[in-house]
């Protein structure tokens, strides 16, 4: 095996002014980083654009097993001719402000979107979705929803700007879409395939890439050994919770 070089360390470089200062922030920098073979590099000059984090939520209606997403107007998927005339579904998503943590902005943003007033979330990764040019950090989180939890009708702020409208998608039908490349925005596309493992336990995103029906919830033929053990496992886990649940409701 080729020995890898190490990780470099090192890097000089400072910002130097502010070249846009709006809504938007783009910053210049100068300086220079450790190259691979532990030299420094040349000197360059890199623009920044300075975004902060950003809060999206992944939505899911057990009852009714169906994805609640929001669909909008962006103007560079327009500009870009993708999506419906520049129309993108999307999770929930919002800028996180320096007063909140990432779960309070979660639920701020899906309660004025989506309407729903949420008090769990599960994390489902945490990733930069453009780190050659912008800061920006997306956390992107999952939860269940009911509908009596639906306190509002949602659609955002329209003092802001926002017009957003709800869509709720069968779950049947979300996943044929993703696994035919249909969905265009990077967090729909990230917690969709997160929720092929996360679905019941025992759906695994293999199955979509390989084009077998991932709604038939028990192994088959097509599964490996390593996937069955692992839906029996998720099996046994649910029924011995199920049971713990019941007793404990009826020593109550």
């Amino acid at each position: 095996m080729t020995d890898q070089p190490s990780r470099p360390t090192r890097h000089t470089f400072e910002k130097t002014r502010r070249l846009l200062d709006d809504f938007f922030k783009v910053d210049e920098y100068h300086g220079t980083c450790e190259q691979f073979d532990g030299t420094m590099g040349p000197p360059h000059r890199l623009l920044v654009f300075e975004r902060g984090d950003s809060v999206a939520a992944l939505l899911y209606d057990p009852a009714r097993k169906e994805v609640i997403l929001v669909d909008q107007f962006r103007l560079p998927v327009a500009l870009r001719a993708g999506g419906q005339f520049g129309w993108l579904l999307e999770p929930t998503a919002g800028i996180q402000p320096a007063t909140e943590d990432v779960f309070q902005t979660a639920m701020r943003e899906i309660r004025e979107e989506t309407g729903y007033q949420v008090s769990s979330l599960t994390p489902i990764a945490t990733f930069f979705p453009s780190p050659g040019g912008s800061t920006e950090r997306i956390h992107l989180l999952f939860a269940e929803v009911r509908q009596i939890q639906q306190v509002e009708t949602g659609g955002g702020i329209a003092q802001t700007g926002e017009n957003i409208a709800v869509r709720r998608m069968r779950l049947t039908e979300f996943f044929s879409r993703l696994r035919n490349r249909e969905f265009e925005d990077a967090k729909l596309i990230i917690g969709g395939y997160w929720s092929t493992y996360w679905f019941n336990g025992n759906i695994y995103g293999s199955e979509i890439s390989r084009g077998i029906d991932v709604f038939r919830l028990v192994p088959s033929q097509y599964l490996s050994k390593n996937e069955i053990d692992a839906a029996r496992a998720d099996e046994i886990k649910r029924t011995r919770l199920e049971t713990v649940q019941k007793m404990t409701r009826h020593a109550v």
